[in-house]
């Protein structure tokens, strides 16, 4: 299926998302990163896409905040969803 189809696309709460994948974060960053999420509440509203292509956009996001945090030091990564 072209990524352009909507054959995938569902209303998805991001703040929803971001609380349902903080475990995940946390996993991906290590010990020496703590993960902070502030998703506030789902009045953040919805959008219309393909749930795992969210997240995996995200992901991708916290992986690269990840290796630009000097391996030396402890470091922290926000994530916040605001309308």
């Amino acid at each position: 299926m072209a990524w352009h189809e909507d054959a995938s696309r569902k209303p998805v709460s991001i703040a929803q998302l971001v609380r349902d994948s903080e475990e995940l974060y946390e996993s991906l960053v290590g010990r020496r990163i703590k993960v902070v999420v502030d998703a506030g509440s789902d009045n953040a509203g919805y959008v219309l896409a393909d749930y795992s292509q969210i997240q995996q956009a995200i992901t991708n996001i916290l992986v690269n905040a990840k290796e630009a945090i000097d391996p030396a030091t402890e470091g922290r990564i926000y994530v916040v969803v605001r309308r």
